[in-house]
């Protein structure tokens, strides 16, 4: 009974003198059990309090990839093509695979296509002539910022390496703080 009320409720660390929660946890080096003393009450599964502010979906959630056409884009969308009644594309920024980018165009159907190659601008709307779904096409290192800041977008996947990737990933949560405040 003692060790489910010290694992379940509030004790005090006989060795610190703090108040917290007592979790019992094995350490596997030495094969001994210890208590482990927490500030906060651990999120037992079922357990946890959800957000107050977090957005829940009817529908598929929004997201937006930024490289798209490289390793981790093309996974995602793989995943996205998997659970299409989950995920939905708004957006997508790729560096200069026309020909695949097009093809993802056709498939997802995004809102706006961000192309970092300005000068490969013709090439894609050549490519998406064709097609019954005509995005929006902005260019540069710009339109890849403008597609990480969509306003319909919950989520911001960054498939883009090195600072180039670093350059566009903060701009989506520096957009989520300015309309908090």
């Amino acid at each position: 009974m003692n060790m489910i009320h010290s694992i379940m409720g509030m004790n005090m660390s006989p060795s610190t003198g703090l108040i917290g929660f007592c979790i019992k946890r094995k350490d596997y080096e030495n094969g001994i059990e210890r208590r482990v003393y927490c500030s906060i009450q651990p999120a037992w599964a079922g357990t946890a309090i959800p957000d107050p502010n977090l957005k829940i979906w009817d529908g598929p959630k929004p997201i937006t990839i930024l490289g798209s056409t490289g390793s981790i884009g093309t996974q995602t969308l793989n995943i996205v093509a998997e659970f299409p009644h989950r995920f939905k594309v708004v957006g997508l920024a790729a560096g200069s695979n026309v020909t695949l980018l097009a093809d993802q165009v056709k498939t997802f159907k995004p809102q706006v296509v961000a192309l970092r190659n300005e000068s490969l601008i013709d090439e894609l709307k050549e490519a998406l002539a064709d097609s019954e779904h005509q995005p929006e096409i902005i260019t540069g290192e710009q339109g890849v910022i403008e597609v990480a800041r969509h306003p319909d977008a919950a989520t911001v996947v960054t498939g883009i390496v090195g600072c180039a990737g670093l350059k566009v990933t903060p701009y989506p949560y520096l957009h989520d703080l300015q309309h908090a405040s």
